[in-house]
């Protein structure tokens, strides 16, 4: 499995998260794009779009925003790009639809929180990088290749609030203990309200 460090910044003034409007097809990124992983050296950030009863994000590739929406990568020209300096956001490792403490919401669908997750994709015993999407039931959802790959163990963006969380610089390092996590789909939102439990199950959509 191969391995991806995060941009970091040792700003001790680093900015808030805060989503900025993306222009279609342009191939300037802003400085502070939360980074979301590479692919062949092309690298994805976070970002979110409007799409049916939701906004869901998704990851920022080829000046698109691209989405998973009922099995299908969609992608999106009417899109905004998370921005933030580290250590104000992380990436913290979990499974099978559980979320780590402080996950920040990232979109939404039908009043409840969708998170920015991020997976390594491997299709055909080929390693196709590291991708963002969104977590739905267990899995979390990546946009590739024209359909959505299921990953059971995955990241997702968390926001650092008080003290800091673990975070995983490579992937494939276990992070943190085994308490420090909620129960299937409970999060926190930016400002560490409680939200509500994301499905229990791949829910699956019409379009």
């Amino acid at each position: 499995m191969a391995a991806f460090s995060d941009p970091t910044s040792s700003d001790p003034t680093a900015s808030d998260p805060a989503w900025v409007t993306g222009v279609p097809e342009s191939q300037e990124i802003p400085a502070n794009a939360v980074y979301s992983g590479a692919e062949i050296g092309v690298p994805n950030y976070v970002c979110h779009a409007p799409y049916m009863n939701g906004i869901h994000p998704g990851k920022l590739f080829a000046g698109h925003c691209n989405i998973e929406f009922a099995g299908q990568e969609m992608v999106r020209n009417d899109f905004e790009i998370l921005t933030a300096d580290a250590p104000t956001v992380s990436w913290v490792q979990d499974s099978v639809g559980f979320v780590p403490e402080r996950a920040f919401a990232s979109g939404e669908e039908n009043g409840s929180p969708l998170y920015a997750c991020r997976a390594q994709v491997n299709l055909d015993s080929l390693d196709r990088g590291l991708h963002g999407g969104k977590l739905i039931g267990e899995n979390c959802n990546v946009p590739y290749g024209g359909g959505a790959y299921l990953a059971k163990i995955y990241e997702v963006l968390v926001i650092q609030i008080e003290e800091p969380v673990a975070v995983r610089k490579a992937y494939g390092n276990k992070v943190g203990e085994a308490g420090n996590r909620t129960a299937a789909g409970a999060g926190f939102a930016a400002d560490g309200r409680a939200l509500p439990r994301l499905p229990a199950k791949v829910v699956r959509f019409r379009n």
